[in-house]
């Protein structure tokens, strides 16, 4: 299953930048995705973070996109009955100035993410539409897939190296 990737509205002079990563038609109209937290990550080069996601009732629905460098983003869909489910896309996402890639990625209630960095002193933006839930956090291990992560020495956290395999994974997503 494609998600919806975009570019922002990116704006360049002798001033500096402008960069509108969120705007009606871009993603999911605002009044189906009500922002609820909005957060930053700033990493190294070679960390994984992820696979991530947060269980019902207060899933999360998010966009993110990348301010500055670049990542390797993987995405699972996690409802069962979808043609899509277990199936891991991979893409790149990069900084607004990079044409090359969309910047900017809509992830539904239902999917897990997680990325590698590929450049020191990326930052990620995130929009939820719903906040933070410590006993909802969950997330996946991100060997659980035949993913071939461009870098090989990553930096991983405790929490992510100790994530549940997809397929010990009880999924209380469904397709609607």
């Amino acid at each position: 299953m494609e998600l919806n990737t975009s570019n922002p509205i990116h704006v360049s002079d002798e001033r500096g930048h402008f960069v509108k990563c969120f705007y009606e038609n871009s993603h999911p109209s605002p009044s189906d995705f009500p922002i609820r937290e909005v957060f930053t990550t700033s990493s190294k080069k070679g960390v994984i973070r992820g696979l991530h996601f947060q269980l019902p009732p207060k899933s999360q629905s998010k966009v993110i996109t990348v301010l500055k460098g670049r990542i390797f983003e993987v995405y699972v869909d996690l409802r069962k009955g979808s043609d899509s489910y277990g199936k891991p896309v991979e893409i790149i996402l990069s900084e607004p100035e990079d044409k090359l890639y969309p910047s900017s990625l809509h992830i539904p209630s239902g999917f897990a993410h997680g990325y590698q960095v590929l450049e020191e002193g990326t930052i990620v933006l995130y929009l939820a539409d719903h906040p933070y839930d410590a006993n909802l956090d969950s997330a996946i291990s991100f060997n659980s897939f035949k993913i071939d992560w461009p870098i090989e020495k990553a930096i991983v956290s405790d929490k992510d190296s100790s994530a549940i395999s997809f397929y010990d994974f009880e999924s209380p997503y469904r397709l609607k």
